[in-house]
């Protein structure tokens, strides 16, 4: 889908996959979808009850728009999943904190958002949870972020200095008793045997 359309079917139409890209603007009516993917700078406004199992939306480069804005009459979300995709394989990808994936506004707003499953995806590793965070009453952004884990920099260098100072005192321990202390006792053992028999 290119440009601002808006398609209406019979309750009955059912496709395999949607594609808004290149800046479209697309509201989809009594129709359902097995995948709906949305490219950068693109939206896909869902206003009333259709079926899309599974919705893609795109990762990268430039943009702050909301890709999919759920509003009016909301789907049934439930065993539905979102995940991320990178729009350009051999492209720069832009290192954001977070990524809004959808827009739910209305009654009902933050139960639909918790409904649907955000699902990562090996495409775009670095974001790999989401949640939902409400922006104002009745309405909430899915957002997926980045999910730092393990240690930070610093307390990987402490760690290490650490070990090394620990392991540098077990060493200076072990070289005291093993060698200088058998020398004091090597030393004072034949000091103590100084006389002479006749």
């Amino acid at each position: 889908v290119f440009g601002e359309q808006t398609l209406n079917g019979n309750g009955k139409t059912k496709w395999n996959n949607l594609k808004v890209e290149k800046g479209a603007k697309f509201t989809p009516k009594s129709i359902s979808f097995e995948n709906a993917r949305v490219g950068l700078d693109s939206v896909l406004n869902i206003d009333s009850a259709i079926n899309i199992n599974h919705y893609l939306v795109a990762y990268g480069g430039q943009t702050n728009n909301v890709p999919i804005i759920f509003s009016g009459q909301f789907p049934d979300l439930k065993g539905k999943d979102i995940k991320l995709f990178k729009q350009d394989a051999n492209g720069y990808l832009d290192k954001k904190e977070e990524v809004i994936l959808a827009q739910f506004t209305g009654e009902g707003a933050k139960a639909k958002c918790e409904e649907l499953k955000f699902n990562k995806n090996d495409d775009v590793k670095d974001m790999n949870k989401a949640e939902c965070k409400e922006v104002e009453s009745n309405k909430y952004n899915l957002v997926a972020s980045h999910k730092k884990s393990g240690l930070s920099g610093g307390a990987i260098a402490g760690i290490v200095i650490a070990c090394v100072v620990v392991v540098a005192a077990i060493i200076a321990l072990l070289v005291y008793f093993l060698v200088i202390k058998k020398k004091k006792d090597a030393t004072t053992s034949t000091q103590g045997d100084s006389s002479i028999a006749i």
